[in-house]
């Protein structure tokens, strides 16, 4: 403060401009800052939300194509003819077990009723299979036999109820199918299918009833996956560090990240903050507000690997399925505007102050 005072006055005018000068600079620089942070979490938060509404959307849509088409196939009175007719001539099938039922060839002489209709009606549904973008189409008979696959995997002719494959995502729509409701199609979960090398599979399956309403089977496909997995993670945008996914109960993957080095199929996700809470809240969501708006915003979560992001997750419920969708976009790929916007404010700063 002596110092000061024996400065002259026009020694103390510059030093009182140049101090003010720095003071409102720092104070300009410092909430514009903060303004452009919350501008652009507020950015990231839109965007989040709409991926997420927009995929939650095609994804209802491809599965009520799924559901419709199910329903359609199931109720015609063609595919009750092929239930019947492979069902009631099941038993003379050549030979008894799977293995026999399997080598049957497509161009070889039937050798047996079951044969007969066998080939009869495989050329049509594999023709409705590939139309409809499955991965396999089947007929099961009340008492579990598979009677009828397009694709014939080693679930072919074996037994839902008591077989090997009991377990699989394949018995379980069977089974909700036939203790479900007419005009009604189930789904099984995202999950490793034996029958097919554990490869990660899905199933929808709902009855068959003949013309006098009585229950004559089931009819049962294998979802394909990989349109789930393009609905949901396919971004035409710049964003680097975006990720989209679908996550189960067992907070497992549903699909794949977008990220080179992420998470896979069927992968473990972690205690996520983000995900549990969608979990949590889905038995209270109406579908008129979190979900409505695109899900819950999260601005700064931090990921079992140390990163932090931002994220918008919400409760994704179809039929008797139960998943969440996830957007998260790393915290740093938000906040570099701002970053440059401050970075440009000291540069004009300190060029004005060179000035002064």
């Amino acid at each position: 403060m002596k110092m000061l005072q024996t400065f002259k006055l026009s020694q103390k005018l510059p030093l009182l401009v140049v101090g003010t000068a720095v003071t409102v600079t720092v104070v300009l620089i410092t909430f514009s800052t903060s303004y452009f942070q919350r501008s652009v979490v507020h950015d990231a938060e839109i965007v989040l939300q709409s991926l997420v509404r927009d995929r939650e959307a095609a994804l209802n849509n491809y599965l009520e194509s799924i559901e419709a088409a199910i329903l359609t196939v199931s109720a015609v009175p063609s595919t009750a003819k092929a239930m019947k007719d492979m069902g009631v001539t099941w038993g003379s099938r050549s030979g008894s077990g799977q293995e026999e039922v399997s080598n049957l060839s497509m161009f070889a002489s039937a050798s047996s009723p079951y044969d007969i209709h066998f080939e009869r009606n495989h050329p049509a549904f594999t023709g409705m299979m590939e139309r409809l973008g499955y991965y396999d189409i089947f007929l099961i008979n009340p008492e579990g036999d598979v009677i009828f696959s397009v694709a014939k995997e080693a679930d072919y002719a074996t037994n839902l109820i008591s077989g090997p494959y009991n377990e699989t995502g394949l018995a379980q729509a069977y089974q909700l199918a036939v203790v479900g409701a007419k005009e009604h199609v189930y789904f099984s979960d995202i999950a490793p299918y034996a029958p097919s090398a554990d490869a990660p599979a899905a199933f929808a399956a709902a009855r068959i009833q003949d013309s006098g309403g009585r229950f004559i089977g089931v009819f049962a496909v294998q979802v394909a996956i990989d349109e789930i997995s393009s609905i949901i993670t396919e971004f035409g945008g710049n964003l680097e560090t975006l990720d989209v996914f679908l996550a189960g109960q067992d907070l497992k993957a549903r699909t794949a990240s977008r990220q080179d080095g992420g998470h896979g199929l069927l992968g473990d996700l972690g205690q996520r903050p983000h995900l549990l809470e969608a979990f949590a809240t889905a038995s209270e969501s109406t579908g008129t507000d979190e979900t409505a708006a695109g899900g819950t915003f999260y601005p700064s979560t931090a990921l079992t690997d140390g990163s932090i992001v931002a994220a918008v997750s919400a409760p994704v419920t179809f039929r008797n399925l139960q998943w969440a969708l996830v957007a998260e976009l790393d915290r740093d790929e938000i906040l570099a505007p701002a970053a440059a916007q401050r970075k440009i404010m000291i540069l004009i700063s300190l060029i004005c102050a060179g000035g002064i």
